[in-house]
């Protein structure tokens, strides 16, 4: 494993920002493609759980946040552009 995919994984997975209080403040996930993002949008829509679309942070792009059953909040984004 190169030490640019790792660098690659921990820049678009893991974002750490401030917070009032310790703990996790969002968790973010990836779609794999524009249709799974639309289908996951559509099945957390369909739960009552939606908070709606949002501006990402820098690299994500807009996300469709939303919590879980717990009261965590979660959040989906755009995949990312195909590796060139």
């Amino acid at each position: 494993m190169s030490v640019d995919f790792l660098h690659r994984f921990q820049r678009d997975i893991a974002l750490r920002s401030a917070a009032r209080r310790p703990g996790v403040g969002r968790t973010n996930f990836r779609a794999s493609s524009p249709e799974a993002l639309q289908r996951r949008v559509a099945a957390i829509e369909a739960t009552g759980l939606g908070g709606g679309w949002q501006d990402g942070d820098p690299g994500y792009g807009p996300v469709y946040v939303f919590t879980d059953p717990d009261g965590h909040e979660l959040s989906f984004a755009r995949p990312l552009p195909a590796a060139q």
